[in-house]
């Protein structure tokens, strides 16, 4: 058990200076491109990182097994930091896609690795608290990510060095943990598409709220600063409200983890889901009072913020310990599907349904999870479940 948490204590401070350095070094580029390219090219940009991730979901799998989860996260940590100072040591667009894509690669292996590890080492009694934990550290590191994008001003080279020196930290204080390799089950390749599709049945319920999570968080991020200048609310407002976002996530986060450990994830899920709807589709029509706009952003954050780490807790709840690693890249790829989808779609439901259109398609998405999980029963999932563990695969 002391080794179990040296490993989590490691791990979570791991992605913590990751999350810190990935929340600096996207919007930094972002801001660097957007001087030179239009707002088209500078979202494709920002969609290959999490293209990179995506793919390496194909294989990470195969990485890990020859690998071990130490090492796995340890050449991802390696990969993301030769990246950023490659960032800075060549300019130009088409060679910074190239790097950007190695960077998303190198997020794919270390959230992998680390998710992974961290739902094989804790006990269902506890893994809501601690996924929350590892959430709640990870929302943490991107908040404080974006603070060290003004040193720029003071040299160019700063925010590179800082990110890259997160990339640093994590590792050193990976190298002192023993390598854990995952069981894995022996099939054969025609047989795995078929065990990816029954686990990702049975888990469907917990993959569904991580597409969610995904599709909400990068369609906030492409679409506010637009709907922000059509209702003409000041930058400072959207500022705080982006902040008390944050603040009510981190608030919530370790107190609905641990409720979800004796309530049960579901019900926590849930109850998130149908009350996030709700907020979602009340929050465009409160832009006229900045202290309710803010105050239904804390709300929000807090109720939404941490249904990411809480899915991932659940993914652990529904699949056996030997199934985790393949769980998890499917977590992995969902999520930055997810990421990749949310601007256009967003987008396009701003063009369709005016700019409240942003709010309205999250909000209806939670809906959906909401009816998905409820129709999705139980007794069912469950039947499966025993048909999958009784399977020779």
């Amino acid at each position: 058990m002391k080794d179990n948490k040296f490993i989590f204590i490691s791990i979570v401070f791991s992605v913590a200076t990751t999350t810190m350095s990935q929340g600096l070094i996207i919007p930094l580029l972002a801001s660097l491109e957007s001087k030179h390219t239009n707002i088209l090219l500078n979202s494709l940009s920002t969609s290959i990182i999490y293209l990179g991730l995506f793919i390496s979901m194909f294989f990470m799998e195969q990485v890990v097994k020859h690998l071990g989860l130490k090492n796995t996260v340890c050449v991802g940590l390696g990969i993301g930091m030769t990246s950023i100072l490659l960032f800075l040591m060549y300019q130009g667009f088409y060679i910074w896609l190239l790097f950007r894509f190695l960077f998303g690669l190198a997020l794919g292996a270390v959230h992998y690795g680390t998710q992974t590890w961290i739902g094989l080492i804790t006990s269902s009694e506890k893994r809501g608290k601690q996924m929350a934990i590892y959430g709640f550290l990870a929302g943490v590191g991107f908040a404080i990510g974006p603070l060290w994008i003004n040193t720029f001003k003071i040299a160019e080279w700063i925010p590179f060095a800082i990110a890259a020196s997160g990339f640093l930290i994590s590792l050193l204080a990976m190298i002192p943990l023993q390598n854990y390799r995952p069981l894995n089950p022996s099939v054969g390749r025609k047989r795995s598409f078929k065990i990816s599709k029954m686990v990702y049945f049975i888990a469907s319920p917990a993959l569904f709220m991580v597409f969610v999570f995904g599709f909400m968080e990068s369609s906030l991020n492409g679409g506010l600063p637009i709907f922000a200048h059509h209702e003409q609310i000041n930058i400072s407002i959207l500022s705080l409200a982006l902040s008390a976002f944050v603040v009510g996530s981190l608030v919530l986060q370790i107190p609905l983890g641990h409720i979800s450990d004796i309530w049960g994830r579901r019900i926590v899920l849930l109850f998130c889901a149908i009350v996030g709807c709700g907020l979602y589709g009340v929050l465009p029509y409160t832009t006229s009072s900045s202290f309710l706009f803010i105050l239904m952003f804390f709300l929000t954050g807090g109720t939404v913020g941490s249904l990411f780490s809480l899915s991932l807790a659940y993914l652990n709840d529904l699949l056996r310990p030997l199934w985790l690693p393949l769980g998890n890249r499917l977590a992995v790829m969902t999520f930055g599907l997810s990421m990749a989808l949310g601007p256009f779609i967003s987008a396009l439901a701003m063009r369709l349904f005016t700019y409240k259109g942003l709010f309205w398609s999250i909000s209806l998405l939670f809906l959906a999870y909401f009816i998905f999980n409820i129709a999705n029963k139980s007794t069912v999932r469950c039947i499966t479940r025993e048909m999958f563990s009784d399977t020779n695969m």
